[in-house]
C-alpha cells in the first residue's frame, strides 16, 4: 500500500473554505462581472476600429502620394515602404488570429 503525505499534498493545492453564497450577492456579482465584460468587449472593439481608422488614413495619405506625379521620389519611396509595411502587417495579422 503506497503512503502519501498529506502536508505535502496539501501544499500543491490551494483549498479554501467559503460560507454559501446569498442569492441576491449572487446575482449582483453576476451583474457586476457582465458588466465588466461587455466594457472590455467594447472597449477592444472600439480600440480596433480606431486602429483600423489609422491605417486606413495613412494608407490613404501613401496612395494619393504615389498618385502624385510631382511628389518628390523620396516621398513615393516613403508611400511604397509605408504601404508595403502595411500590407505585410494585415497579412500577419489575419494569418496570425487564425492560427490561434
Amino acid at each position: 500500500m503506497e503512503t502519501k503525505d498529506l502536508e505535502q499534498l496539501a501544499k500543491s493545492f490551494d483549498v479554501r473554505v467559503n460560507p454559501p453564497e446569498k442569492d441576491d450577492e449572487r446575482a449582483a456579482r453576476l451583474r457586476s462581472e457582465e458588466a465588466d465584460a461587455k466594457h472590455t468587449r467594447w472597449k477592444g472593439t472600439v480600440g480596433f476600429f480606431v486602429a483600423l481608422g489609422g491605417v486606413v488614413a495613412i494608407g490613404w495619405i501613401c496612395v494619393e502620394s504615389l498618385r502624385n506625379t510631382a511628389a518628390s521620389p523620396d516621398a513615393q519611396k516613403w508611400a511604397m515602404t509605408a504601404l508595403a509595411a502595411m500590407v505585410s502587417g494585415g497579412l500577419g495579422y489575419l494569418t496570425g488570429r487564425k492560427t490561434t
